[in-house]
């Protein structure tokens, strides 16, 4: 009974600390934000414990049954918690709304990117902030058509140039 006393001890330490992280976690931009879900975790945690406790304290004198109650305590427990961390990401992922973005509660965020930027004033600054970078995926795919054209008309200018600076090359040779 004392492995009881002891996992209980580790499971409070974790609790503890994750609460801390939840709690630490709380402001950070929505897209990345897992406070709700690692709070919920812990709870779950924390009931399913106070559960077990008084389930073990019930059965302690049969060994069997205090080691099948651990056991399904546990697999409920983490396959429990790890569909709350992860079921969110995969039902975006399973509807097709994770593609080149950070997506989380149907919300596209692409970190350290202005929502509308131009080649020519050069608007990646480090300045911008996740809220000037919060687009919908419709609006980020406009914006990658124009990238597309500015680039595609910066490369046309290119070769333009190149065209030039060989025809002036081909003058000064005939002139010496």
């Amino acid at each position: 009974m004392r492995f009881v006393w002891v996992l209980v001890a580790y499971v409070l330490g974790y609790v503890l600390y994750g609460s801390n992280l939840a709690y630490q976690t709380r402001n950070v931009p929505e897209a990345f934000n897992e406070s709700k879900s690692i709070g919920i975790s812990l709870y779950f945690i924390l009931i399913m414990g106070a559960m077990m406790i008084g389930l073990l304290a019930l059965v302690k004198t049969n060994r069997n049954a205090v080691a099948v109650l651990i056991g399904y305590g546990l697999i409920i427990t983490v396959m429990t918690v790890w569909s709350t961390i992860f079921g969110t990401k995969l039902m975006i992922l399973v509807k097709g709304q994770g593609n080149a973005v950070s997506v989380t509660n149907s919300k596209a965020v692409l970190v350290g990117t202005p929502a509308t930027p131009s080649v020519a004033n050069n608007s990646r600054s480090p300045n911008n902030t996740h809220q000037d970078a919060v687009t919908s995926p419709v609006s980020l795919q406009a914006e990658n058509l124009q990238l597309k054209a500015e680039l595609k008309e910066a490369k046309e200018l290119i070769a333009e140039l190149k065209k030039q600076q060989k025809t002036q090359e081909h003058e000064i040779v005939t002139v010496y």
